[in-house]
């Protein structure tokens, strides 16, 4: 008779490999960034809330090289969004007032 104890606890395990194609997909990229957009668009509304003004953000994209490290774990060819403040909108505007409130914009990440 088989011996059906587990090895490992329980669970999906993937190698590097099956990881990096998962996090590395067209697929995974368009949802980040729809996800970005969103979060672009609820950042914007409670700068208007909090202040009293519109915040103009932009949004980039990075690509991490290879084996780049970050946070402890490896991200290479990763798309990475941001969202920073646009201060072509509104002559810095923006970035005025977040440097007179620091740490605001940390609460949305």
């Amino acid at each position: 008779m088989a011996n059906l104890t587990p090895k490992h606890k329980i669970g999906i395990y993937y190698d590097q490999s099956g990881l990096d194609v998962i996090m590395t997909s067209h697929e995974m990229e368009e949802m980040e960034r729809s996800i970005m957009l969103q979060k672009k668009s609820e950042i914007e509304a409670a700068f208007l809330q909090t202040f009293g003004v519109p915040g103009n953000f932009k949004f980039e994209v990075i690509r991490s090289s290879h084996n780049r490290k970050w946070s402890n774990g490896y991200h290479g060819n990763r798309v990475i969004y941001r969202i920073l403040p646009d201060n072509n909108m509104d002559k810095g505007r923006t970035s005025a007032v977040l440097k007179a409130h620091p740490g605001w914009i940390d609460q949305f990440i």
